[in-house]
């Protein structure tokens, strides 16, 4: 964990990050002298202190992220405090009690590009800075310590650069009391969507007796947690071969044999069972990032008024919608103004965000991503 150069930002740059802003890109940048493509650097300015470092990647959409504004030296001290902060954050909010839960947030527990996930009695890494993974070691070596967790894999992005010896992927686990096969070393992301649990455990609360379809499913989360909770019947649709192997799986590891899966792209399958007359009680759309960037969100606003229209179709009288936005660029709001017209009212009656072990930064807006809505058609 060496300093290998400095990055001198512009004055207006400056004032932002004294303010708490975290990311600059390029035409936030005066100066560069980093001879390397990717490092850990001082970040300099005419009224910025002596200790900000910053990830530099030179490549990145986010070249320069703020990883302290205070470092005396200590590099590995740095890292052991912010993790030690975020365990004591989590512990506070009765998060750790959990099982399984999000130790680590990027940004939102000011350890810009690390993520970690916990699990039972190991841990899974996802770095999104080449930056941020020249602090491996620390997190291992810290996190054994703390938490006497036995195993581990680190990511960068879909690759695997690091695991425990002896552990194999994918595993059966269970989360929120619902049986999974989980892999770690192939799945999205850290290869389970934690950040959907509050939303999963509502759906539990309200779906006994009800038929629920659930899009975009990924491993089946919704559609086994409204099974869990006495729904009469789920279909779940996934545009992966894969993963609607491993729905079937995981429904057979639950014991469900009232989950039918269904393979092909949601718009056809949607299309499919209107054709079909089919009904539900429950529709959840829960689609991946359909807006990564500015330029997108025109288009991605468009796919969620077709998606909204297919499901009001669906929808039996007094039926509920569930629909999410992980885009930062898709708010709440535009989910609610791509809610189709009808003759009767479209009510909204609750909204769904991230949980505790997901903060996010009110000073970098695009941490708060996720979004979502529960609404329905009265007269």
């Amino acid at each position: 964990m060496r300093i290998a150069g400095s990055v001198t930002l512009h004055p207006r740059a400056e004032r932002r990050l004294l303010a708490g802003g975290m990311w600059f890109t390029q035409k936030d940048i005066k100066r560069v002298n980093v001879t390397q493509d990717v490092a850990l650097v001082r970040v300099s300015g005419k009224n910025l202190p002596d200790g900000v470092l910053g990830l530099w990647e030179k490549e990145g959409t986010v070249p320069l992220r703020v990883f302290d504004v205070n470092v005396d030296g200590d590099l590995e001290g740095v890292v052991r405090k912010k993790i030690m902060n975020a365990l004591t954050r989590r512990r506070r909010l009765g998060v750790t009690e959990w099982g399984s839960f999000r130790l680590i947030n990027a940004e939102g527990d000011m350890f810009p590009g690390v993520v970690v996930d916990v699990y039972e009695d190991f841990f899974v890494c996802l770095f999104h800075s080449e930056a941020a993974a020249t602090f491996a070691d620390i997190i291992q070596d810290t996190l054994s310590s703390l938490l006497h967790l036995r195993h581990f894999v680190f990511r960068k992005g879909s690759r695997v650069v690091k695991r425990s010896p002896g552990f194999h992927s994918p595993i059966t686990l269970a989360v929120d009391g619902i049986q999974y096969t989980v892999d770690f070393a192939e799945g999205h992301k850290t290869g389970f969507y934690l950040d959907q649990r509050h939303a999963r455990r509502y759906l539990t609360s309200i779906a006994e007796g009800k038929s629920v379809l659930d899009c975009f499913s990924y491993n089946g989360a919704f559609a086994l947690h409204a099974v869990a909770g006495g729904a009469c019947s789920a279909v779940c649709v996934e545009s992966s071969a894969e993963l609607c192997n491993m729905i079937r799986k995981n429904a057979g590891l639950n014991g469900f044999s009232h989950i039918r899966v269904i393979h092909g792209n949601v718009f056809d399958v949607l299309n499919h069972l209107n054709n079909e007359k089919a009904k539900f009680d429950i529709v959840i759309m829960d689609p991946p990032a359909f807006a990564p960037d500015r330029s997108s969100k025109i288009p991605a606003v468009q796919a969620y008024r077709r998606l909204h229209h297919l499901a009001l179709q669906l929808l039996n009288d007094g039926g509920l919608l569930f629909s999410f936005s992980c885009s930062y660029h898709v708010t709440l709001e535009d989910l609610v103004k791509s809610l189709p017209p009808s003759s009767k009212r479209w009510i909204v009656y609750r909204s769904f965000t991230q949980p505790e072990d997901h903060p996010y930064v009110a000073s970098v807006p695009a941490t708060h991503y996720l979004k979502g809505l529960l609404a329905g058609i009265e007269s």
